[in-house]
């Protein structure tokens, strides 16, 4: 044999080995969390009435855009909240979002959704309220409960589809001062610190399906009176003029939600510094610091609010200084189309009855008075005209 042949046989052996060396290879995953890999098992959603949906381990995950293509029907809405009673759902985020961008948790959360995967290298607004969710417990850590609606079936009276009570939620938050607010990079040494306060309210309703009260500070929201997912409720306190150390802000607002998911509303605080000191808004203005949490988890009183930076690194001395206060939730009776329209109506109706008697009441008066005291003609043509006008002010907020 010769040594031409002996050396292409070794090289066939080596390649051999290294491909075998390459199956050998084990995964790059914690022990820890390979051990839970036999308590769940990934399936490919094909219908909430497949086979493998009855499975006690199963699991589905779904990309954010998928998930929503689901629930556009009712019907479908009714089967996933119904199947993530009782199993698990992943949902992750689109690989459109190129910036490495979150999605809204509460979108998700409000189906039922155990596992909203995130971007954790981003520090967004959905990164902070993930956070902010799993912050309630009083260890921090571990399993936290879904509200109410969505672990219990609805009773077998009330059928499959089932219309979740709404409830009015109400709090005020007085924003009184801040502590040695941090100075970014973005602002020299030798610029001036003109801070204000801005505080949002999220919610896990649709847009336009919830009604929010603020008062207090500037009303900085995008769009008054609506609110809802990707439109939070947002209010501001004025600029307090070169004091990043102890600026003292004084400002009280209420905030009041109609909402379905009272479980499931957020706050936000976020500090800007004005970069004219009289002007605000994101093209005017640097984060300083911000600071998110759950409003059932919110302690009443005064209260230091700590404050995070744009990584979700905790500041060691900066503080928010508040008084809060928080009122029980309350039950809201909404009425459907047509008892609105009854009532509607019933109101426009007692209205033009009430306008008819006083119309009636008011002819008969001047009737007995010309004949007790008849006037020359005339001391009639000058007379003013005494026929009843309706203001349509009372009406107006009926009528909309």
């Amino acid at each position: 044999m010769s040594s031409g042949t002996e050396d292409s046989d070794g090289a066939l052996v080596s390649a051999y080995n290294e491909k075998k060396k390459r199956r050998r290879q084990k995964s790059k995953i914690t022990k820890p969390l390979s051990d839970l890999g036999i308590y769940t098992r990934g399936y490919k959603w094909h219908s909430f009435s497949s086979p493998e949906s009855r499975k006690y381990n199963h699991v589905y995950s779904f990309a954010e855009r998928s998930f929503e293509s689901i629930c556009q029907g009712h019907d479908n809405k009714v089967a996933l909240e119904s199947h993530n009673r009782k199993y698990l759902t992943r949902v992750y985020p689109s690989g459109f979002r190129l910036r490495s961008s979150n999605f809204d948790p509460n979108k998700f959360w409000r189906r039922g959704v155990q596992m909203a995967a995130l971007n954790w290298q981003t520090y967004d607004i959905g990164m902070q309220m993930n956070q902010a969710m799993f912050a309630a417990g009083t260890d921090r850590t571990g399993y936290v409960l879904k509200p109410e609606s969505l672990r219990l079936a609805p009773p077998e009276s009330e059928g499959p589809k089932r219309k979740i009570e709404r409830k009015l939620i109400s709090f005020s938050v007085d924003v009184i001062s801040a502590q040695q607010l941090p100075r970014p990079r973005t602002i020299g040494p030798d610029d001036n610190i003109n801070p204000y306060v801005e505080i949002e309210m999220f919610s896990a309703d649709d847009r336009g399906q919830s009604l929010v009260f603020g008062e207090g500070g500037m009303d900085a929201s995008a769009r008054n009176g609506m609110s809802g997912i990707g439109y939070p409720h947002r209010r501001r306190t004025k600029i307090e003029q070169s004091n990043g150390y102890s600026p003292v802000f004084n400002d009280r607002f209420k905030l009041s939600l109609e909402t379905k998911y009272p479980d499931l509303v957020f706050v936000r605080w976020t500090v800007w510094s004005s970069m004219d000191g009289r002007s605000a808004g994101n093209n005017n203005s640097v984060q300083l610091a911000t600071f998110t949490a759950k409003l059932t988890s919110l302690s009443q009183g005064y209260r230091y609010l700590p404050l995070y930076d744009g990584s979700g690194d905790q500041y060691l001395f900066s503080t928010l200084f508040c008084r809060i206060s928080k009122m029980n939730p309350v039950p809201v009776q909404r009425l459907d189309l047509e008892e609105l329209r009854a009532e509607r109506m019933g109101i426009l109706r007692q209205i033009g009855q009430t306008v008819f008697k006083r119309s009636s009441s008011t002819d008969r008066e001047k009737e007995l008075q010309d004949r007790s005291d008849p006037v020359s003609p005339e001391e009639k043509d000058s007379s003013p005209n005494l026929t009843p006008t309706v203001s349509t002010t009372s009406t107006s907020s009926f009528v909309q």
